[in-house]
């Protein structure tokens, strides 16, 4: 390889992303400066400046679909590969759904009468977070690959709950057209053999196009991504997938993820006078503990079952 290229910052940014602990730090270290910034004397004007300039939505959209591209790219291969078998796939299906409904449980018994509809938040959290972490700090492929399968459903779970209790709804209309983008890109993607550019831009505009109707755009993203086909490119053996992945994963790994984590936790270390501190620990443990335990049970029990059938 010249050594021009080298200098790339995308060289640099694989060459970063390339050693996990140094992507995971970098994702709780802007976890971090995002609270320190928000907790600051001038944090609530920083964090108004930001919403208004609508900064925080846009970094966080186009994170989110390239995240999610990327784990449409490797389940696709894993599907491919026959990693993501039958089995797996209900795993992550049952250990997603008691994720959602531990979080839900806890805020409705523990939260005051008057919030307890909130619930909808703690179902909803940001699993491209908890997801980030866990493809970046991970070390096995299975329990990588089993994670982003639960983060998928725990995605879908999260949409039609914000659908259906949130109190917003979608303008179902832009549906089937973000259907027909997606099948319309596999079904080009195979005839014209197009590449990563295609691929991107294809999942740019559905993730768009989810945006604009009130849909998350986390899902479209990975339907393009696992529509990608898997075969040779043109310019040699490597598969098309795989060098979408290669390309686009240190930037994705490596500057939008943890932008995007910095500018979700900007949220001071304090309350507004109005606010019950008891909200906040409910809300806090409905998500933490709720998350871990109720992800953590189903594993642990299939594991325990699995053992049992040796």
């Amino acid at each position: 390889m010249p050594r021009a290229n080298r200098r790339t910052p995308h060289s640099f940014l694989q060459r970063f992303v390339e050693v996990e602990a140094r992507a995971a730090s970098a994702i709780v270290v802007a976890a971090a400066l995002g609270v320190l910034l928000a907790s600051l004397p001038f944090g609530d004007d920083l964090v108004r400046a930001l919403t208004d300039s609508h900064v925080r939505q846009v970094v966080s959209e186009i994170a989110v679909c390239g995240f999610f591209l990327l784990i449409g790219l490797e389940l696709r291969r894993e599907a491919a590969h026959g990693s993501l078998s039958g089995p797996t796939a209900v795993v992550a299906a049952i250990a997603a759904v008691v994720g959602m409904i531990l979080p839900a449980a806890i805020f409705v018994l523990a939260a005051p009468a008057g919030a307890r509809s909130g619930w909808v938040a703690v179902v909803a959290t940001d699993i491209a977070v908890a997801s980030a972490v866990a493809l970046l700090g991970i070390p096995t492929d299975p329990a990588r690959i089993l994670l982003l399968t639960i983060a998928i459903f725990d995605d879908i779970g999260a949409v039609a709950a914000l659908a259906v209790f949130g109190g917003h709804a979608p303008e179902y209309a832009w549906l089937p057209v973000i259907v027909v983008l997606v099948v319309g890109y596999a079904w080009a993607a195979r005839r014209f053999r197009l590449g990563g550019l295609a691929a991107v831009g294809v999942a740019a505009l559905a993730g768009l196009l989810a945006v604009h109707a009130g849909f998350h755009p986390s899902l479209p993203a990975f339907a393009v991504g696992f529509a990608v086909p898997r075969r040779p490119g043109r310019t040699g053996d490597e598969p098309v997938d795989e060098r979408i992945e290669r390309r686009v994963h240190p930037w994705i790994a490596g500057l939008l993820l943890p932008a995007f984590v910095l500018l979700q936790t900007m949220i001071p270390l304090r309350l507004r006078p109005d606010s019950p501190a008891s909200l906040v620990v409910v809300t806090v443990i409905a998500v933490l503990v709720g998350k871990t335990i109720g992800v953590s049970a189903v594993l642990a029990a299939t594991r325990q079952i699995g053992r049992a059938h040796v």
